[in-house]
């Protein structure tokens, strides 16, 4: 459930000064004061809201300030204008104080590496091993958004038909499309919007995306780090001993597809996207009590991949957004945010490591793309 104000989602909004548009109806008013009631209702009783879930430190004070609200306002109808201020007040900042507290600004390029490493410590082996994964974003503000939501509208609606019609119309690979996640790894890279988000093993992979835009430079960057060892344990038991029986850390389509061994068994192409189909409803079934994040490796289809170090995040929900998820869980994340005025001097630092378009793309469009922003003057 996402909660938003004004059109806006509750988690990238600056703290709210608590006042409501003149235009805003009363009736409205009360449905979103009694909405936010039913919320820290549903709190209480132990139901999952992923934006009430970093709460339950504070849960004794909440249900005092839920009493008090109910005490002074026996009968609904007649709630204040004021009161309905003062509510979302209250839970629109601890959103965003929660939201925002996993944050770390980095004030120099060495503060950077401490951050970009920390924890890659491994005890077991004494070796340095991450189990973490990286997501970085030129906008700190951006939110992790699938390409599949940018579509607009009721895009979980359209992902059978973009997905039907890719597999139909990609003739000169259609053969190498036998299983449902090799087709939704392919659609992926290939641009094709869909419910998978791009993440990478390296953080300095990371960083070259939070600072490859130089219109992006007047604003701050933000790299986000997610423990995938950790989001696992969390996922439903017969995912988790898919992995352990495996010995692997994160999924490959091999490993996914084999939850369906007899997936690619027909040969008529409508029964063999039925069977597709099947597959996707049975993922999203397993998250129905409670939903989790995967991660799985997609196969090396080009040297794009591989130089990217990457890997693809899934949700057993299309409209779930993960941040939105990962605020339950504010021990699976932080986010490291970098400055504008760091970022020319990350940017330099990287091309000089040779962390650029040219080997993360390889091809004359990698190369248009870092000949591009090489030449481009300092602004």
């Amino acid at each position: 459930m996402e909660l938003h104000l004004a059109g806006h989602s509750l988690c990238h909004l600056p703290p709210w000064n608590g006042s409501l548009p003149r235009s805003f109806p009363r009736r409205n008013q009360k449905k979103l004061a009694f909405f936010f009631i039913f919320v820290l209702l549903s709190f209480l009783k132990k139901k999952q809201f992923p934006l009430i879930a970093p709460f339950k430190s504070r849960k004794s004070l909440m249900r005092k300030k839920l009493q008090c609200v109910t005490r002074r306002h026996s009968n609904f109808l007649n709630i204040s204008r004021q009161s309905v201020v003062a509510v979302l007040y209250r839970l629109y900042n601890h959103c965003w104080e929660a939201m925002n507290m996993s944050d770390v600004t980095v004030t120099t390029w060495s503060q950077l590496q401490d951050e970009l490493f920390h924890g890659s410590w491994n005890n077991a082996i004494d070796r340095y091993r991450s189990s973490f994964v990286f997501r970085g974003l030129s906008d700190k503000s951006y939110p992790l958004e699938t390409s599949l939501m940018r579509l607009g509208g009721p895009y979980w609606q359209l992902e059978r038909h973009l997905l039907r019609n890719f597999r139909k119309y990609a003739q000169s690979v259609a053969g190498e499309l036998g299983s449902f996640w090799h087709l939704l790894a392919v659609a992926q890279h290939h641009g094709l919007p869909t419910r998978l988000l791009d993440w990478t093993y390296s953080p300095y992979v990371a960083l070259h995306f939070a600072t490859a835009s130089h219109e992006m430079f007047n604003v701050d960057g933000v790299i986000w780090v997610v423990n995938f060892q950790k989001a696992h344990e969390r996922l439903p038991e017969e995912l988790r001993n898919l992995l352990e029986s495996e010995g692997a850390q994160t999924f490959t389509v091999e490993l996914l597809t084999s939850l369906r061994p007899k997936e690619e068994s027909s040969a008529s192409e409508e029964s063999t996207f039925h069977k597709f189909v099947e597959t996707l409803t049975e993922f999203d079934e397993m998250g129905a009590e409670r939903e989790f994040l995967l991660f799985f490796e997609p196969p090396s289809i080009d040297d794009r991949i591989v130089n990217q170090f990457a890997l693809f995040s899934v949700m057993p929900n299309p409209q779930r957004r993960i941040d939105d998820w990962l605020a339950a869980y504010p021990d699976l994340f932080s986010r490291i945010v970098i400055p504008q005025s760091l970022k020319w001097e990350c940017r330099d630092k990287l091309d000089q490591c040779n962390i650029t378009e040219r080997v993360l793309f390889p091809g004359l469009d990698g190369l248009r793309g870092w000949l591009r922003r090489h030449y481009s003057p300092k602004t």
